[in-house]
């Protein structure tokens, strides 16, 4: 009788995300696992590896030998990651684990305890990234030149035998741009509770959590999630399990902070999110003044962790300030600038100002009061103009001043370059500068993309939007900006992909999804499906809150329906509840889909006027075709990127 068993290698692949994109939209989840396969197969078969059988979102495959598995793992993710956002395939990152040993083969299949620790190791790989076992790294250490890392704390339970396992580290990716390599351990830090005797202590809580955020995602060799995503689940927490599906993560640091009196606490735990063990905890006892200094040893402590190194640009900086009466100040001000209101912004001025008052070189306050006059500015201005002062920039230069090193400030400064003088530039070297320092700061990445589109690198907006959705997944601008980056490329595809996911997120949040209608309601009028822009439309006016919002329907209606006499008798009214801004970008917009090109033109340079106006909307958008074709549009584009020498009205 014929020996069934061999000696062979096996890998086993898994895409990430698969099952929760199939939940909201399982067509597009299917043509991303028919992209990679298409992708995968050739790679295989250059490898001289034989795809045993489908396991529905991944595969399972086998080698003659374990360096011909671990090139061909190598040279899948290169190629996944190389076509990444031009494709389907690479849309949703895959893990990879390869283990060799003996197997029995019935049929086309392959049976053993090599088969199961294959797929075992595939779950500890990071997503975009490779897990391999010991007996596999031992075969291929002198043919193969691998920067691995082991897995400590993770047990393969189930298997009658002990098996190491090691991640494969990806090589060292350029850092210009601010980007991340794939492959890297993801962590999740989830809000801290606030275990204080008094609830009026949770700024504290929240203020940490943010501060050991920001710190750790300094961390050369981790990737960190955005507050902004993780902050969701203080309101409304999940199981452990879901959070990492939620976010992707294989790691969780969740804890708590109580303050009595000038004495503080803080007790963290770190999860796999895998096993949902506890891998490593500790308590920290220290004196309230110390509250900055207990962040740093976390972060450190979290590093060794991990293996990681703190960026070495932050090892200079100035972290603690003396005074912490100063924190604390800052802390409450960053506790009300996040409720994303006027008057939260106000509040948070005059606190970040007590902070600068009690620490006159406490930087972060000095970017806080600049971002908080910034918010407070937005907010009002849709009840009519708020001068602006250039007290901003001085504000964020003097930040800069005493920590050059301040992402936050460099954001800020870039956000007022951008918005306010026109200094695209200018803008693009402070997110750029923000990165250096803080490569996993979503909020630059995003910035960054919303700069270089504006300057019409769309493929570069696009790649930036991705790396800010990988470190901010519940982010709905975010979101946002991959859908109008979709469109402007003409990935109709793609744009109603973003559209679903918006959607979910809206609904996630409870959120009644008014923006999301109007976008289903753009994405309807440029691929010309009228009935689907009626439903939108329809819908978009019964989610509609405010006489403001209604007027722009209208507006719109009209224009798309072609009807200039309703267009124009609309007018009066958007005057009267329409602020200056909204009111240039609307009536602009409509003249040119009706086709009158001067009253569109009139009131495009008038749009120009006001700060924070987005010029991709007019250099992109498909509905605005005839205004780039007409003669006056050079000059205007011209006009619109000239940067302005002066702020004050």
């Amino acid at each position: 009788m014929r020996d069934r068993r061999r000696m062979a290698a096996v890998m086993f692949t898994d895409l990430v995300g698969f099952t929760s994109l199939a939940h909201t939209d399982e067509s597009t989840a299917l043509g991303v696992v028919d992209a990679t396969n298409r992708l995968v197969q050739p790679i295989v078969r250059e490898h001289f590896g034989r795809t045993v059988k489908s396991t529905g979102d991944g595969l399972l495959l086998e080698f003659p030998s374990a360096r011909g598995a671990v090139l061909c793992a190598l040279a899948v993710q290169d190629r996944l990651r190389s076509v990444r956002g031009g494709s389907r395939a690479g849309q949703l990152p895959l893990r990879i684990g390869v283990h060799s040993g003996d197997v029995e083969r019935r049929g086309r299949d392959v049976l053993g305890d090599t088969v199961n620790v294959a797929s075992r190791l595939e779950a500890l790989s990071p997503p975009g990234g490779l897990c391999i076992s010991r007996s596999v790294l031992d075969q291929v250490r002198s043919s193969v030149p691998l920067d691995v890392q082991p897995v400590r704390g993770r047990s393969l339970k189930g298997l009658g035998t002990s098996v190491e396992a090691y991640r494969v580290l990806p090589k060292a990716a350029p850092r210009g741009a601010g980007g991340l390599p794939d492959g890297v351990p993801r962590l999740a830090v989830l809000p801290l509770a606030n275990y204080s005797p008094s609830p009026a202590d949770a700024y504290i809580a929240d203020g940490f959590t943010e501060e050991l955020i920001a710190m750790l995602s300094q961390l050369d060799g981790v990737r960190v999630i955005a507050r902004t995503s993780v902050m969701h689940y203080q309101a409304d927490p999940r199981p452990i399990s879901e959070v990492a599906r939620e976010l992707q993560v294989e790691s969780i640091l969740e804890g708590s902070v109580r303050r009595a009196a000038d004495a503080l606490r803080v007790t963290l735990q770190l999860i796999d999110a895998n096993s949902e063990e506890h891998v490593w905890s500790r308590t920290y006892d220290r004196d309230l003044k110390d509250l900055l200094r207990v962040q740093r040893e976390i972060a450190e402590d979290v590093s060794a962790r991990f293996r990681a190194t703190i960026e070495s640009t932050t090892r200079g900086r100035r972290t603690e300030t003396a005074s912490p009466r100063s924190h604390l100040a800052y802390l409450r001000g960053m506790a009300s600038l996040r409720e994303e209101t006027a008057d939260g912004a106000a509040r948070a001025g005059r606190e970040f100002l007590r902070a600068i008052r009690l620490d006159s070189r406490n930087a972060r306050a000095y970017c806080g009061l600049a971002e908080a006059r910034q918010t407070e500015w937005y907010y009002r201005v849709f009840r009519g103009r708020t001068p602006f002062r250039d007290t901003w920039t001085e504000l964020v230069e003097r930040a800069l001043e005493l920590d050059p090193h301040l992402a936050a400030a460099h954001v800020t400064l870039g956000g007022i370059l951008v918005s306010f003088r026109r200094d695209w530039k200018g803008g693009e070297s402070e997110f750029r500068r923000a990165l250096r320092t803080d490569p996993g700061f979503a909020e630059a990445h995003m910035a960054l993309g919303e700069t270089v589109e504006a300057l019409g690198r769309l493929e570069e907006a696009g790649r930036e939007f991705r790396l800010a959705r990988e470190l901010d997944p519940l982010s709905l601008q975010v979101a946002r900006d991959e859908f109008l980056n979709a469109i402007w490329r003409r990935r109709y595809r793609a744009a109603d992909a973003s559209l679903k996911r918006l959607r979910a997120l809206e609904g996630r949040r409870r959120v009644e999804g008014f923006g999301s209608t109007a976008f289903e309601a753009m994405l309807a009028s440029v691929t010309g499906d009228e009935r689907r822009w009626d439903r939108a439309y329809r819908r978009a006016v019964r989610l509609a809150r405010t006489p403001a919002q209604r007027v722009e329907l209208s507006l719109t209606r009209a224009a798309h329906r072609r009807d200039p006499r309703r267009f124009r008798r609309l007018i009066p009214r958007a005057k009267r509840l329409l602020a200056p801004a909204r009111l240039s970008v609307n009536l602009a917009g409509g003249y040119a889909m009706l086709g009158q090109m001067d009253d569109a033109f009139t009131w495009l340079h008038t749009s120009i006027r006001d700060p924070g106006v987005a010029l991709t909307w007019w250099r992109f958008d498909p509905r605005y075709a005839n205004v780039r074709r007409d003669p006056r549009w050079p000059a205007f584009l011209r006009e619109a990127l000239r940067p302005v020498t002066t702020t004050g009205r």
